[in-house]
């Protein structure tokens, strides 16, 4: 058996599979601990790209949904998500970064979409997606 060793890193880390046992690479956001080979994680510490970490007090939360829809979601998919909203993200974007951006994105969309609604005097409802609220605002404009 293959000692191992907790690590992290204040930019993140990206791991590749043949080192994780998976089928693609793994991203991990800053400060988040990932538990590798030992003699990987040596090279990585000592060539200053990781530090040592403690094992998390708790096993990583599953996610299945979170508190959004875009807590769920794949870096495939936040680029896809991005690009509907017409945002080209670089290819060098960070997971959470991404996903903090599609979320500003959508909340700016919302904000537009409120003060049309304000003019035309339509009272949203809270659970409705964007397509909704724009189908809404514009049956309104074309009565």
């Amino acid at each position: 058996m293959t000692k191992t060793m907790w690590i992290a890193s204040s930019h993140g880390l990206k791991i590749p599979a043949s080192v994780l046992g998976g089928e693609k690479v793994e991203e991990f956001d800053p400060g988040e601990a990932v538990e590798v080979p030992e003699d990987y994680g040596t090279h990585l510490i000592e060539d200053g790209l990781a530090y040592e970490a403690g094992e998390p007090d708790t096993e990583p939360v599953a996610d299945e949904g979170g508190e959004d829809a875009y807590s769920s979601m794949t870096m495939d998919q936040l680029r896809e998500e991005a690009e509907k909203l017409d945002y080209r993200p670089p290819k060098n974007i960070g997971l959470e970064t991404l996903r903090e951006k599609v979320r500003d994105l959508v909340r700016a969309q919302f904000d537009e979409l409120d003060n049309k609604a304000k003019e035309l005097g339509i009272t949203p409802d809270e659970d409705w997606t964007v397509e909704e609220y724009q189908a809404a605002i514009e049956a309104a404009e074309a009565q």
